[in-house]
Formats: structure tokens, sequence, C-alpha cells
């Protein structure tokens, strides 16, 4: 019988989405972009300053996700690996 991923992330000692980590890591991207759109004054460049700082925000967004992809294959790989 297969092991569920969450019981084979335990036993490899990898960090789970219930340590935090993830809730911290979405609290400061939306702090990064209120820090770049109200304390770096983007709001005065109106419609301009918004849309550049959405987009930095889902260039960010898009960096991350792809980096948990490729963390999450390598953890799989590495999970079939210990079951056989």
């Amino acid at each position: 019988m297969a092991k569920s991923p969450s019981a084979c992330f335990v036993r490899l000692g990898i960090a789970t989405a219930s340590d935090g980590h993830n809730a911290l890591a979405m609290l400061v991207r939306r702090l990064l972009f209120l820090y770049r759109y109200v304390l770096r004054f983007g709001f005065l460049d109106g419609v301009l300053g918004l849309i550049y700082c959405g987009f930095q925000a889902v260039q960010m967004f898009h960096a991350k996700a792809k980096i948990y992809e490729l963390n999450s294959k390598r953890t799989e790989e590495w999970c079939t690996r210990a079951e056989e």
C-alpha cells in the first residue's frame, strides 16, 4: 500500500504546510506589494504604478510557484525511491 505524501515528507524531515511557513511567505509577499505601492510612492504614478507593482507581484508569484513545483517533484522522487 502506498504511503501518503505527507507521511513521506515527515519521514524525510521536509517542512509541510502546517508549520506556518507558507502563511508567513504569503504575508511577506502581500506586504512587499504594499511596500512598493504605498511606501515607495507607486500610487503617485496612478494606474501605471498600480500595474507595475501588480506585475512585480505576479512575477514573484510565478517564481515562487516554479520553485515549489521543482521542490515537490524532487520530493516525490525521493519518496518513491525510499519506498522501494
